[in-house]
């Protein structure tokens, strides 16, 4: 049986992995989703502009 108090267990770091990427993922969402809303008003404020 192998040790892993002194090092962190393969899952252990697939998972740390599988989460980071997660989290990048969903970063690159809500800049998406901020750029979106942006946009939004933008628009919004043009096509008041021209009512």
């Amino acid at each position: 049986m192998r040790n892993y108090a002194s090092a962190e267990r393969p899952a252990a770091a697939e998972e740390r992995s599988a989460s980071n990427g997660i989290r990048q993922q969903a970063a690159h969402a809500a800049g998406i989703a901020s750029r979106a809303v942006t946009w939004a008003r933008e628009t919004d404020f043009t096509v008041q502009g021209l009512a």
